[in-house]
């Protein structure tokens, strides 16, 4: 009877504090932020989205349209568009999303959340290596982690092609990018094998990553390491790590992580695996594949965290909208308890700050109110966030104390900011 008492208790205090603290517990983890409403009207969102064309095609109709998206699953976002092409004849991707009013990080999200994933992806490639210099960040978050039942690398490649005619993905990529992460990224620009074989995972553990190997050794191991990468399932590369961490009582991600420093690269005397020649590059698109393969969740969150560290607000972007379709319940989940509880994502996006001029800050603050309304999900009307815009030019928006269920958030005017 008394431990049924305490079981009781237990119970009744678990429900209070699940009760008291509804972000960080709802809902459940492992599930999408945007999923399919039953109030779903492709109808009348269309007829949204033309009333705010109507209105004019600006910053505001951008807004709009990003803040329509917000609220919908990936399935019926694309309903929507083709609802616009059957009863309006308009196709908001061809007409719409290149114009120059979506090139800010608001029409990034729009592409994010409308565009089919693959194609998405072809114009984020095509970004980072387009004029001069490249974003390697970018190349790295997409081609180290293609998990075919989400996109494949051939998805990519055909749209990529359809989008640049004259293009072909891995040889543009190839020409802008050199070295050793070069040659990892062409490797892993190809459909990546789905076939599993633990023997040769922990064969792979025991002679490639073995820390008694000898240099010469090592030496004649450069292309099976490149091939191990390139060629590996992800699940066979996170068997190899489960094995080499029983053996060596440290994860491979943790060493790979040491002997790729500039403090500590001894063990790796050959150019492939030396920091200083092959780079930071390099070095990112290896422990990402590795993390990527053995803990996807961690790797995500990881990634947001370095989006708010690196003042990345694309990558950050790209990480919230195509998470929210498949595990960002999870990843905010994660993110809590990775930071003591002391800070969840909805805080973590409303405190973001960088250094900006007075119209890349009315940008910034869009797309953070955006991100939140992600981040806070579709699942319980009650708690879906409205974005006001403020035109009152008397008074300033404050929403440094949002969380989701707050009902409304505001904006400002693009002309709020010019006094």
């Amino acid at each position: 009877m008394m431990k049924l008492s305490i079981c009781a208790v237990l119970i009744v205090t678990l429900a209070l504090a699940l009760a008291a603290t509804p972000d960080m517990y709802w809902p459940w983890p492992g599930e999408p932020t945007l999923a399919d409403v039953d109030y779903f009207n492709r109808t009348s969102d269309a007829q949204f989205v033309i009333e705010a064309i109507k209105a004019g095609v600006d910053q505001d109709f951008v807004i709009k349209l990003a803040h329509l998206g917000s609220m919908r699953s990936r399935k019926q976002r694309l309903q929507i568009l083709e609802t616009l092409k059957e009863l309006h004849s308009i196709d908001i991707v061809k007409e719409y999303l290149d114009r120059g009013v979506f090139d800010s990080d608001v029409g990034v999200l729009n592409r994010a959340l409308f565009l089919p994933r693959a194609e998405f992806l072809a114009r984020e490639v095509r970004w980072a290596i387009d004029g001069v210099g490249t974003d390697e960040n970018t190349l790295t978050d997409i081609f180290c982690c293609l998990d075919p039942k989400e996109v494949a690398y051939t998805d990519i490649e055909k749209a990529y092609e359809r989008l640049y005619e004259e293009g072909n993905l891995s040889d543009d990529v190839s020409k802008d990018v050199s070295g050793p992460y070069e040659s990892l990224l062409s490797g892993l620009m190809r459909t990546r094998n789905n076939i599993t074989n633990a023997t040769k995972a922990q064969l792979i553990a025991d002679t490639y990553f073995n820390t008694d190997t000898n240099t010469s050794q090592i030496l004649k191991m450069e292309e099976q390491y490149k091939s191990f990468f390139s060629l590996s399932s992800y699940d066979e590369i996170r068997q190899t790590s489960r094995y080499f961490h029983s053996g060596c009582h440290v994860t491979l991600l943790c060493y790979l992580s040491q002997i790729t420093t500039y403090s500590n690269y001894g063990f790796f005397t050959i150019n492939y695996w030396w920091l200083y020649f092959a780079g930071e590059n390099f070095r990112d698109l290896v422990l990402s594949t590795i993390q990527y393969s053995s803990d996807k969740i961690g790797y995500y969150t990881d990634l947001i965290a370095k989006g708010f560290k690196q003042r990345d607000f694309r990558r950050l972007i790209r990480a919230v909208a195509i998470r929210a379709d498949f595990d960002l319940e999870e990843v905010k989940f994660r993110y809590i308890k990775e930071h003591s509880l002391k800070e969840n994502l909805v805080k973590a996006v409303m405190s973001y700050h960088r250094r900006t001029g007075p119209s890349d800050r009315i940008v910034l603050d869009y797309v953070r109110l955006l991100l939140i309304k992600i981040l806070c999900g579709n699942r319980d009307p009650s708690r879906e966030i409205e974005l006001i815009q403020l035109k009152d030019k008397s008074k300033r928006c404050s929403n440094d104390d949002i969380e989701c269920g707050f009902g409304k958030m505001c904006y400002d005017t693009p002309d709020h900011y010019v006094a």
